[in-house]
């Protein structure tokens, strides 16, 4: 037997050990909470849009909103996956298997490495590129320690091209050298549970190698900044502005501040008053009853628009103009006769 086979045999005992001793850890299935969260928070929203009349808000939340549900709905049905996956008996795990793995791991990826001293276990990708963008190649890192427990493993970026303004996002699914496994969570646990590592590294090579708009940390098209809802234009992390009505990302160009409760709105969230010609919210502002002029609280005078309001005072002055006229002024040595 060669050196080198040698070198392999150890690392599949010391593997062999490890799963050994966590096969009885069966996954933990987690339900998608935060998921949930976030179609409650979105239909808060709605509610609120449509009761403050935002109703282009109220639109693009509502789009949002099905998004969200869509992403529940495949969450659960993976957590359905999962908990099949956890009534199914313990794995046998042999020797044998872990050492064929081994061999084949050598075969399939360039650089395979086992660090006796954190016991880790870790393959090197080919560099991965998305739409002619270059992300460099990983590095996966399989922690034999913690396997039994949710995502025993890491994505370390070796040639790291992150994102404009989130340097933790080394890949569209990999943050702080955490990977969005999506539709892979459940082959990827299964693998692991039963001890496949071929199988694991490739299926996170896979995730890797693939591009999904869905479960992306930062889509491609924003990876080397934001575009503006309004202008298109590309912006940094550091220049974004948010809607506060419907949470539109905004260059700081097409943000409007209301004058009165100075939060940031977009276009469509805000108004002009037509008396003073400054942008405010619409909660902001009040239409008049009488001529639906819409103005805001410091041009109105006695809470009426000042159209209207001229126009009473005019009215009330013609008329004490013509009380006025109506007394008869008497002349001299004439007494007046009340009527």
């Amino acid at each position: 037997m060669t050196r080198r086979d040698r070198e392999l045999e150890r690392i599949a005992w010391r593997l062999f050990e490890s799963l050994r001793a966590s096969s009885g850890n069966k996954p933990i299935v987690q339900l998608p909470r935060s998921a949930w969260l976030e179609c409650e928070k979105l239909s808060r929203r709605i509610g609120k849009a449509n009761a403050r009349g935002w109703h282009d808000a109220a639109k693009r939340l509502h789009r949002q909103l099905v998004d969200a549900q869509k992403s529940l709905l495949d969450q659960l049905t993976v957590v359905q996956r999962e908990r099949s996956l956890s009534m199914d008996p313990p794995p046998r795990i042999t020797f044998g298997d872990l050492y064929r793995d081994l061999v084949a791991l050598r075969t399939e990826f360039a650089n395979v490495q086992y660090d006796h001293r954190h016991d880790e276990l870790s393959v090197t990708t080919e560099e991965i590129i998305l739409d002619d963008l270059h992300f460099g190649s990983f590095a996966i890192v399989l922690e034999c320690r913690q396997l039994g427990n949710v995502s025993p493993y890491r994505v370390e970026a070796l040639d790291a091209n992150p994102a404009s303004g989130s340097f933790q996002t080394t890949h569209p699914h990999v943050q702080s050298d955490t990977l969005c496994e999506g539709e892979g969570r459940v082959p990827i646990e299964r693998a692991l549970y039963q001890g496949r590592l071929l199988d694991f590294f490739v299926i996170v090579r896979q995730i890797l190698d693939t591009y999904n708009p869905d479960s992306a940390y930062v889509s491609l098209a924003e990876w080397h900044g934001l575009p503006c809802q309004h202008c298109g234009c590309s912006m940094g992390e550091e220049d974004r502005e948010s809607c506060y009505g419907c949470e539109t990302d905004l260059c700081s160009e097409c943000s409007y501040g209301c004058q009165r409760c100075s939060e940031r709105f977009c276009n469509g969230c805000t108004e002009a008053c037509e008396v003073c010609h400054e942008y405010y919210c619409r909660t902001c502002l009040q239409r008049c009853s009488e001529c639906e002029l819409l103005y805001c609280e410091d041009c109105q005078t006695h809470d009426q628009c000042p159209n209207c309001a001229e126009s009473q005072a005019t009215e009330e002055e013609k008329c004490n103009s013509a009380d006025f006229a109506s007394v008869h002024v008497p002349c001299v040595g004439q007494t007046v006769v009340p009527s």
